[in-house]
């Protein structure tokens, strides 16, 4: 399928969605490099297409090349909504963005990315196999880290009256790390960066959770953007990030939502 399609299927949808800032997805630089109009366009693709340079380290020598990657798209057999995070190879995938501060055949972009590396798979494979061979010794474990104690330890930051505001009708909560990364800020954090509102950037996390929410319908984990300044650094404008929602049984089986980063679990 091409970019376009895509676009046509989402943009009368995503009007709701809030302005984003002027800085939004301009991802050339450093870390990433845009692909040029041309070669979009022998493959009959629109929109904004990015791709990192460790993605693009990856496709020199005999694998695949860039030309490979981008006639993807058009091969692609399923829908694709805003928020989706598609396996396009084995190293690389594929993100789709908007930005409703572009114009419309701007405001869909893409962002092709390395897989989250093998490493972290084989240490997981490893920690899986240290607790088997500890329940072989000693039993299954028999205790459970109910929600209600993550609540109670801090692990998890319970939001569910401003989500109520927000249009959410279930319990939501935040792990710490989401929370710290894309809500917490202080008044030493404004005096170091820009001024910031804890309740602002908790209310922005929140809005953009639910309009994704709404596009991806009946997904029990969809994947999100949102801007925030960044904290505990010298930034003063927002930066894109994404976070994941999943929506599962809470300790006595009614549904409730966490919003956390995309490597948390």
């Amino acid at each position: 399928m091409s970019a376009t399609t895509t676009h046509t299927n989402n943009a009368t949808d995503n009007a709701g969605f809030p302005p984003a800032p002027p800085e939004a997805h301009q991802r050339a630089g450093a870390e990433w490099v845009q692909i040029q109009p041309k070669d979009l366009a022998r493959h009959h693709l629109s929109g904004e297409f990015f791709i990192s340079r460790a993605a693009l380290a990856t496709l020199t020598g005999e694998g695949s090349t860039l030309f490979d990657v981008l006639d993807w798209f058009n091969g692609h057999p399923d829908s694709i909504t805003v928020g989706d995070t598609r396996q396009i190879n084995g190293q690389l995938q594929a993100f789709f963005g908007f930005d409703g501060s572009k114009p419309n055949p701007r405001a869909f972009f893409v962002e092709i990315d390395l897989i989250p590396k093998a490493a972290e798979a084989e240490a997981a494979g490893v920690a899986e196999v240290a607790a088997q061979n500890l329940a072989d010794l000693f039993g299954e474990p028999i205790h459970t880290y109910t929600r209600a104690q993550a609540l109670a330890d801090g692990e998890l930051v319970d939001v569910t009256t401003t989500a109520a505001e927000a249009g959410f009708t279930t319990p939501v909560a935040l792990t710490r790390a989401a929370w710290a990364d894309c809500v917490e800020w202080t008044d030493e954090d404004t005096k170091r960066q820009t001024v910031q509102d804890q309740d602002g950037r908790l209310w922005d996390v929140l809005w953009m959770c639910m309009q994704t929410a709404r596009i991806a319908k009946a997904a029990s984990t969809f994947f999100f953007v949102v801007y925030r300044v960044p904290r505990g650094g010298r930034a003063m404008s927002p930066k894109q990030t994404r976070l994941k929602a999943c929506i599962g049984p809470g300790d006595a089986g009614e549904p409730v939502i966490t919003i956390m980063q995309p490597n948390e679990d």
